[in-house]
């Protein structure tokens, strides 16, 4: 076959136009080039006419033009892919992550365009998007350790302690399966529970009886509240293997969650026997010796996000800003037996009536704009209406459970037990630590003169 220079596609573009194959090729010899910019001009042309053909077309037609509708579909998407490559390339971020998302629109099973999805996030500073990106490349190939390596960088920037878990997947000489095991557990701290089910269903396709989903199973049903089940996945777990420390604690929180204080105490003491400074499991047998078995802990959260208007278009100086905006839960319960993690999950889920008994929860919001010449505080304060409905309220909507570290309050870890009047302060993992330290005391005198009356 007689190889295509550019300047014969350039010449098969003047003679027929309106091709998109003519456009299509023409831009991919372009991009091998790395003539990034002009390759970006022909794929425009590319995707425009072929979408111009698409919509020309009957949606059942089994044909597009002369190409099965399958195969048009695949080149869309390539030549989105290719698109969006370019763009990265002339560091255009903002337009390949929205070029990358269209070609995904079609076909969303590539990890290669997850991956570069990614690419482009991370470098438009969208960690936290280049992080979902990333895990959903590993989803579709697990085996890549490339992809691997760029989700590990990932959390490494995110000051994510599944770093080092990442780490270990791509230094040890592992099975696919314990691979897809560790991804399913990075889906769960991730808050994306319905991809972690994904995962487990497809070890369950390998193998009906594979070991390795009685954890994440088990931690799935506890997000549900399916306490019943929950428990049943870590015995099989336990059973499996009987120093599992990790499945012998949950299955003694949730024995406890459901009121079967002689059970929570049973594994309780297994896991004493095995590892005697376990804190999580001394602490929880004092409160089952402390309280009734129906007994709801209280606690308090505060969550800090920042917003950062300095990038965005707009005219108005006195707009560009970094807003601070702390949100206060001061009256939440959970049984005893719940970690402070459980609370992550539910606020992930929008399910705050699953943290509280009440219809009405007090909530605190208090709003710090800082601009370069002045700072002004927005406290606001209301009786917040307890719902059954899910994503009630926005300031949750994107949170990462293990994406945040406790700061401040009564201090420890996002997987500790909730202990009675606690406080627990979160704030991102991507925050400094001085800069931690720094916000908590703006914090706590800001709301002293917000709230003083």
């Amino acid at each position: 076959m007689e190889k295509i220079t550019i300047e014969d596609a350039r010449a098969r573009v003047r003679q027929n136009p309106e091709s998109f194959e003519n456009h299509g090729i023409l831009g991919k010899l372009l991009y091998k080039a790395n003539q990034y910019e002009e390759a970006v001009a022909s794929l425009k042309e590319a995707t425009y006419f072929l979408g111009a053909l698409i919509g020309n077309t009957p949606p059942n037609a089994s044909h597009v033009g002369k190409f099965p509708r399958e195969l048009i579909t695949r080149m869309q998407h390539d030549l989105y892919l290719m698109h969006g490559d370019c763009l990265v390339n002339l560091q255009r971020y903002q337009e390949a992550s929205e070029t990358v998302r269209k070609g995904l629109g079609l076909i969303d099973e590539d990890p290669d365009g997850w991956d570069l999805l990614g690419v482009a996030l991370a470098n438009g500073q969208d960690v936290e998007g280049a992080l979902h990106a990333f895990r959903e490349a590993v989803r579709h190939n697990p085996s890549r350790r490339d992809l691997w390596e760029n989700l590990q960088k990932c959390y490494t920037a995110l000051h994510r302690p599944e770093a080092e878990i990442v780490s270990d997947v791509m230094k040890e000489k592992r099975d696919i399966e314990d691979d897809m095991g560790v991804l399913a557990d990075l889906l769960i701290k991730g808050g994306e529970y319905e991809r972690a089910q994904l995962v487990i269903d497809t070890l369950l396709k390998w193998n009906s009886k594979d070991k390795r989903i009685h954890l994440p199973t088990g931690k799935l049903h506890i997000i549900n509240g399916d306490y019943k089940k929950a428990a049943k996945a870590f015995e099989e777990s336990v059973k499996d293997d009987k120093s599992n420390t990790e499945a012998i604690w949950h299955l003694a929180r949730v024995n406890a969650i459901l009121g079967d204080t002689k059970k929570a105490e049973k594994f309780l003491d297994s896991l004493l026997s095995l590892d005697s400074g376990h804190a999580n499991a001394v602490a929880l047998k004092q409160l089952l010796s402390q309280f009734d078995k129906k007994a709801r802990l209280p606690f308090g959260v505060m969550i800090h996000r920042i917003h950062n208007f300095e990038d965005e278009d707009d005219d108005d100086d006195e707009d560009k800003a970094t807003q601070h905006e702390y949100s206060e839960r001061p009256e939440l319960t959970l049984p005893i037996g719940s970690t402070i993690e459980d609370a992550l999950h539910f606020m992930s889920k929008g399910e705050f009536f699953r943290l509280c008994q009440k219809k009405e929860m007090p909530y605190r919001s208090l709003t710090v704009f800082q601009r370069p010449k002045k700072i002004s505080i927005s406290p606001f304060s209301i009786d917040f209406p307890v719902s059954d409905k899910a994503a009630i309220t926005s300031e949750f909507a994107m949170i990462e459970p293990h994406g945040y570290v406790i700061s401040g309050g009564s201090g420890g870890e996002i997987t500790d037990l909730i202990t009675p009047d606690s406080s627990y302060w979160f704030l991102k993992t991507s925050i400094h630590p001085i800069q931690r330290v720094s916000l908590i005391a703006t914090y706590s005198m800001m709301k002293y003169k917000a709230f003083q009356n």
